[in-house]
């Protein structure tokens, strides 16, 4: 994985909006971004932040999708905004319902 080739961003519409990770492609002058992982809940709940997501590719595996849901939305988007907020996350995959905390990396 590299970070480099991946964004994250803020859906409004539909609302009540959601969290993105695109990976950008190479195509011409400027990359084409392609929608990967869709974060519809990213939200703190007590010391807890709890974010479900959808794998939308084939080539997104659970563990690929945590380590992109760090660095790309928990890290370069919100600046860590939650770090000193909350003790773990929460990483529910809402297709397969698939569970796992962990704490949530200093």
């Amino acid at each position: 994985m590299n970070p480099t080739t991946y964004e994250g961003a803020f859906a409004e519409l539909p609302p009540p909006g959601y969290h993105v990770i695109s990976r950008l492609e190479p195509a011409g002058a400027a990359p084409l971004s392609i929608d990967v992982i869709k974060l519809p809940v990213l939200e703190r709940r007590g010391r807890e932040l709890v974010c479900e997501y959808e794998n939308l590719t084939d080539d997104i595996h659970d563990e690929l999708a945590v380590a992109l849901i760090i660095d790309v939305i928990l890290g370069e988007f919100t600046d860590h905004y939650y770090r000193d907020q909350v003790d773990t996350i929460s990483f529910i995959n809402q297709q397969t319902l698939t569970r796992r905390t962990m704490p949530y990396p200093r």
